[in-house]
């Protein structure tokens, strides 16, 4: 298994962290906006609709484009000490090797894993601890069924994933 740069979209976008970042931006926009509307200046040249409406129009593009280019910057510095590793789920936990050496984080190294249409996460929310599965390095679809039973039976499902 090997990350690559799609890993890190798909984890920024299945992130509430980012979603969230997003969302404020765009509840300070309306909320500027809803307080330009309350108090219109009296010599104000533009209504208050179309400056919300190009504030809009200028900041959906800015976020959209935003996603991707703060993964790529996030994978680049990442890029030199990702590696390929060997990796097997288990009854114990998760196995894993690389040059480096071999190890077994056990399941209740983590509470709580997501599965979204790319990856499967597992994490940890008290601490950074946290790891993704492309489904896509996964030989066969009994590996990922095989996978989705492993998380079920030693961990929760969780809707949130906050990275």
């Amino acid at each position: 298994m090997q990350l690559k740069y799609r890993d890190y979209l798909t984890r920024m976008l299945t992130s509430w962290r980012i979603r969230g970042i997003a969302l404020g931006i765009l509840v300070f926009v309306i909320g500027t906006f809803l307080y330009s509307a309350a108090n219109p200046p009296p010599d104000a040249v533009n209504s208050p609709l179309k400056v919300f409406l190009i504030m809009l129009a200028m900041i959906t593009p800015m976020l959209a484009a935003g996603f991707p280019v703060v993964a790529f910057i996030s994978w680049r510095s990442e890029k030199k000490y990702l590696e390929p590793k060997q990796v097997a789920l288990t009854g114990e936990g998760i196995e894993f090797a690389d040059r480096d050496g071999t190890g077994l984080l056990p399941w209740t190294t983590y509470t709580y894993y997501l599965e979204n249409r790319w990856s499967f996460f597992v994490w940890n929310p008290r601490g950074p601890l946290w790891f993704m599965f492309p489904k896509r390095e996964f030989a066969s679809p009994s590996d990922i069924e095989q996978c989705r039973d492993l998380l079920r039976t030693h961990l929760r499902v969780s809707r949130w994933f906050f990275l």
